[in-house]
């Protein structure tokens, strides 16, 4: 009798499972509602860039037709982007390119595709289908993922198979707030957005004092919750970059004391402030200051040793400059070839000096001001009052800011420029974009800039 009775027990409780599934989400279930028949949308294959200039999907070619002629847009990436499957423009006025070869972006004034930046988790396979919506991401597909895409820092997260649609995906487009997807089986329509953004399970923001070890990794804790559950992405204060958080782990942290803050991500990309650390990253033992002294001394009395004349007082006096001019270019090279050093006289390799490649990118970062009419301007970084040493020390706190920093740095450039003589309109809004140079084999191109921040005041 035992033995009958607990298999039948197991089968009720599957079913009861099963049945609290929808309501509670004990069980994953496709995140996808089905599109009415009849009510299926239409896919452009062209976009307007300007008065006369269009973007047209010809044979799987992308083509430029600017005042009745036509041309095929001409790209950086060695042998081309492949077949064209699919494009969509942010609101910004870039346009995203899916291809055979990947994501490529261009925009009216660089009508040449680039890759697009995106350092991690793209789903494998060619991208069939791109959309943007109005918060400025990127939602794609290929014939079996479905992700969406951080435009601004380069980050994806992909959906799990479970909350997906049954099928082979064909295409993605946006309409208003709702995101259709186009199966074999039909299209299938995805509401973002939905619910709380990320935050802990108690609710508060964590603060610690943390010790990284001397490799620059911190071991954080925190227990996140999120729509399609969460990952995790930190950065430092003044850098602008968002990195991910894997195995509980916050890396790349330079010897010193650092603010960092942990954000928490969730399905559809939108982020929360989880923690903020304030961590100490000790030197490596080799940079030890305790040790380091004891080295230079010792070289240098190792090369004092060597030059030291056994008679003559002028010629002792040339071997203590001498040592004293022989140990400052030392130490300098040493530095320079560890890049570490980064004040003078121990300037640093990577300070002054960067190795570009061919297919590199460089970036310039880029503020505008912004007029009522949509028409910008570019602002020099000291004419909006900002100072500082690397261009994104202050730029990224506005990047990351709240409304009332940007409105602040706003008013700040809208004052210096009355008092610089210039009348007239003022910005009602600010830009930070990263311009960008792709080096080839046939020189470099100017392409599509990332614009980070597009505001306005309200």
């Amino acid at each position: 009798m035992r033995h009958r009775l607990v298999p039948n027990a197991l089968a009720w409780a599957l079913v009861l499972l099963a049945s609290l599934a929808p309501s509670t989400g004990l069980l994953a279930q496709s995140v996808f509602s089905p599109v009415a028949a009849g009510k299926e949308p239409k896919v452009a294959q062209r976009l307007q860039l300007r008065k006369n200039l269009e973007l047209r999907i010809v044979d799987a070619v992308l083509t430029a037709t600017a005042d009745g002629r036509a041309t095929p847009v001409p790209s950086t990436e060695p042998g081309g982007i492949g077949a064209c499957h699919a494009m969509t423009k942010e609101p910004t006025g870039r346009v995203v390119v899916a291809a055979d070869n990947g994501l490529f972006v261009l925009d009216a004034g660089h009508l040449i595709t680039d890759r697009m930046d995106v350092e991690d988790n793209l789903p494998a396979g060619a991208p069939l289908g791109v959309a943007a919506d109005r918060k400025n991401r990127i939602w794609l597909c290929t014939d079996a993922d479905f992700a969406v895409v951080d435009t601004r820092f380069g980050y994806t997260r992909s959906f799990a198979k479970e909350e997906l649609p049954a099928g082979t995906f064909r295409t993605v487009i946006t309409r208003g707030d709702r995101v259709l997807l186009e199966t074999s089986k039909g299209w299938f329509a995805y509401r973002p957005d939905v619910g709380k953004p990320p935050s802990n399970v108690g609710g508060k923001l964590v603060e610690k004092d943390l010790e990284a070890d001397t490799s620059g990794r911190a071991t954080i804790d925190l227990d996140v919750r999120a729509n399609g559950g969460a990952t995790l992405r930190h950065r430092r204060h003044h850098h602008h970059r968002l990195y991910p958080v894997l195995d509980n782990v916050v890396d790349r942290l330079r010897p010193g004391k650092h603010i960092v803050e942990v954000l928490g991500v969730d399905r559809d990309l939108r982020t929360g402030l989880v923690a903020r650390y304030n961590v100490h990253a000790p030197l490596p033992p080799q940079f030890s200051v305790k040790l380091l002294p004891l080295m230079a001394a010792g070289g240098c009395g190792i090369v004092l040793l060597l030059a030291w004349p056994r008679r003559g007082r002028r010629r002792k006096t040339r071997a203590l400059l001498r040592t004293g001019v022989f140990s400052v270019i030392a130490l300098q090279l040493l530095a320079a070839t560890l890049g570490y050093g980064r004040a003078w006289p121990f300037v640093g390799f990577s300070m002054y000096t960067e190795n570009h490649y061919e297919g590199s990118v460089l970036y310039k970062p880029r503020l505008r001001g912004i007029y009522a009419n949509g028409g910008m301007q570019e602002i020099g970084f000291w004419a909006a009052g900002i100072v500082q040493d690397d261009s994104w020390q202050m730029l990224s706190e506005l990047a990351h800011g709240d409304e009332k920093r940007l409105l602040h740095r706003l008013n700040t450039m809208n004052k210096r420029r009355k008092e610089r003589g210039h009348k007239g309109r003022e910005f009602v809004g600010i830009e930070i974009a990263d311009t960008r140079t792709r080096l080839t084999a046939d020189g470099p191109f100017s392409v599509a800039p990332t614009v980070i921040v597009r505001w306005t005041k309200s």
